[in-house]
């Protein structure tokens, strides 16, 4: 098995070249993905966890744990019988992975990781090369490492922030014959994309970029109009707190048994709008998702990479629509997928002629101060439909037809002003199925005081399945909510 960190400098496309090319020489490849920390601190792998042994891992105490703010995920491809590389298992949190991989884990501190602690050399047969005594005393008194431990002084090469597991490289390795005692290896059938992603929704999040109200566009750059936000990358507060948001959001999902695909956006990618799922892509409809043309501030990596996590899931149903129509994902186009039905504030065009399309018309231009960003409603700003109720800002919309419609469905209609609106009470919602076949409802916490007056009856539609989330900095600084955010499946 091999172990590659992707994050701030190590993208997917690197580890996909390298899986396509049998670069790797490995049966299993774990991708340990850094998508909720991304700090200059920890943007290596070897800076948060190494291996020390065969049974024996070292890993900070710090990212531990499914709660834990910088938790890493893991994606882990599986040789298959045609010696093609194929996803085995999706977004598995990197110490239950390892344990259950058979290593026992032994916590280093962070001052003992600022001090390359973690940063040392596996030279085979339990014996390793470390710089940092502390941590070496760690490792011999946790009782589950039986080897060897040569520390010398690097201080020369780590005031350049690098240690000897940086300084080295592993040309060959022969196969030991304690790896094959600890660590079976069995031949195994090519995966089924059913096994490969899982069929709850896709969460997109802005990982590494910081689009907000307070930053605007000055020919192709972003530049920050306030002290707080000009450190767009790792060092920025602000991002940082919009981290923390997602990595709630993503563990609340998780908890409330909602199979989880995440996708994380790269620091290459400085458009504004790489941020959201909803401005790209659209799910709900029978023959899988659509993605929808995207404009040259759009990049086309983000695209391919989103068709191939889709087209696993759907078995290759998805399809790419190629138009000069702009049209932003689910953020344009709200599906009713009871009844085939489509929804789209926009004035009436052929992008998508062989459809059930209700197209409708806003009744004056957006306010500035709900998203600087934004130059347009968005369908799900104004409309969400759910499964039994929908939500709507008749204010903002011409004629009463959209509402009688739904009404028509037997839905029940909540009514929203601009000014709740605004405060996301519209696209702050979104419904979701977990594993055991369960209707809930997530509701930012903003959108859920905006809807106080209708408390009671979504209680009543969604008795005890009403999940309340805290993504207020996303909102605030992003301009979108949970609906954009995320895609059900």
């Amino acid at each position: 098995m091999c172990f590659i960190g992707v994050g701030l400098r190590t993208n997917e496309f690197a580890t996909n070249q390298m899986l396509n090319n049998d670069w790797f020489g490995t049966r299993r490849v774990a991708v340990v993905r850094d998508i909720f920390d991304c700090d200059q601190q920890r943007m290596h792998l070897d800076t948060v966890f190494n291996v020390a042994s065969h049974n024996v891992c070292v890993m900070l105490e710090t990212l531990i744990g499914d709660n834990s703010p910088e938790r890493r995920l893991v994606t882990e491809y599986t040789r298959g019988t045609d010696d093609k590389y194929y996803v085995s298992r999706t977004d598995i949190e990197l110490a239950r992975y390892v344990r259950e991989e058979g290593y026992q884990i032994v916590p280093v501190t962070v001052e003992q990781q600022g001090n390359y602690g973690i940063n040392f050399l596996n030279v085979g047969e339990s014996t390793i090369v470390g710089v940092d005594e502390s941590t070496a005393r760690t490792l011999l008194s946790s009782g589950v490492f039986d080897g060897n431990i040569d520390l010398i002084d690097y201080s020369g090469m780590t005031t350049m922030y690098g240690s000897v597991h940086c300084c080295s490289q592993v040309l060959k390795r022969r196969n030991a014959s304690v790896n094959a005692k600890f660590h079976e290896v069995k031949p195994v059938a090519n995966i089924s994309s059913d096994f490969a992603h899982k069929k709850g929704c896709v969460l997109v999040g802005p990982s590494y970029v910081l689009s907000a109200n307070r930053v605007e566009r000055k020919t192709e750059e972003l530049t920050a109009r306030t002290p707080d936000t000009q450190n767009i990358f790792a060092n920025s507060s602000v991002l940082t707190r919009i981290r923390r948001n997602f990595s709630k959001l993503h563990q609340m999902l998780v908890e409330n048994g909602i199979s989880t695909n995440v996708v994380a956006h790269y620091p290459h990618e400085k458009t504004p709008w790489g941020i959201f799922a909803s401005h790209s892509v659209v799910t709900g409809l029978d023959e899988g998702a659509l993605f929808t043309p995207l404009d040259e501030k759009r990049l086309p990596e983000r695209k391919d990479r989103l068709v191939s996590l889709f087209s696993s899931i759907d078995n290759g149903k998805s399809k790419i629509l190629e138009s000069s129509t702009k049209c932003y994902g689910a953020a344009s186009l709200v599906v009713d997928k009871n009844n085939k039905k489509i929804y789209w504030a926009s004035e009436p065009n052929e992008l998508l002629h062989d459809r059930d399309i209700h197209f409708f018309n806003v009744t004056k231009q957006p306010s500035q101060t709900f998203n600087a960003v934004l130059d347009q409603y968005y369908t799900n700003s104004v409309l969400f439909i759910a499964e039994k109720f929908f939500v709507i800002c008749s204010e903002l919309i011409s004629g009463d037809s959209v509402k009688k419609e739904l009404e028509n469905t037997g839905r029940t209609c909540i009514e929203v002003t601009e000014q709740q609106r605004n405060n996301f009470a519209v696209n702050g919602l979104i419904e979701l199925q977990n594993g055991e076949g369960q209707t809930i409802l997530f509701a930012s916490r903003n959108a859920w005081k905006e809807l106080y007056n209708h408390q009671d009856t979504l209680n009543k539609l969604y008795p005890q399945r009403i999940i309340v989330a805290d993504v207020n900095e996303i909102e605030a600084q992003l301009g979108g909510s949970l609906n954009d955010l995320v895609s059900p499946l």
